[in-house]
């Protein structure tokens, strides 16, 4: 079976970055903290993972741009023209309350969570998640569903 292929980052060998070869020149990063100059980016197959298992995936799928604690500072973010997004605030930003659904809707319903023209990097993962098994698409929804459940667990304390 084909599965699709995602540039992944030679620093962390999971997720998805686009393949820029230069990080901005200042991301608002301290002297002792600063970006590589040129981040090196490989292609490589999405990693077959169980459906049910939403940390091994988002470690896997999500971490490289991420980071491991969600907070947008994964290895390939300085690589990206825009911030990654801290996943920790999701629920400080609506109310107190995670949205699950739209986390959901974000990895599973690509063309309803981005806007037609935008410069989004966020890769499209349902056609991913569908591309590791075609028999069971809507294995590629339960995905999506257990990788916010876990995405939930990172949220900052209020």
């Amino acid at each position: 079976m084909k599965h699709l292929m995602f540039p992944l980052c030679v620093l962390l060998s999971a997720g998805y970055c686009v393949g820029l070869s230069q990080a901005p020149e200042n991301r608002g990063v301290s002297s002792i903290e600063q970006v590589p100059r040129h981040i090196k980016l490989k292609v490589a197959p999405i990693k077959q993972l169980p459906a049910e298992a939403g940390k091994e995936m988002y470690a896997s799928y999500c971490a490289s741009c991420h980071g491991e604690n969600g907070k947008g500072t994964g290895p390939a973010a300085p690589a990206l023209h825009e911030a990654v997004p801290d996943l920790t605030l999701l629920a400080a930003h609506n109310r107190g309350i995670y949205p699950k659904q739209k986390v959901i809707i974000a990895l599973s319903k690509y063309s309803e969570s981005h806007t037609f023209g935008s410069r989004s990097e966020m890769p499209d993962w349902y056609k991913a998640f569908v591309s590791l098994d075609r028999a069971c698409p809507m294995r590629a929804d339960q995905r999506a569903y257990n990788i916010s459940g876990f995405v939930e667990t990172l949220q900052a304390a209020r």
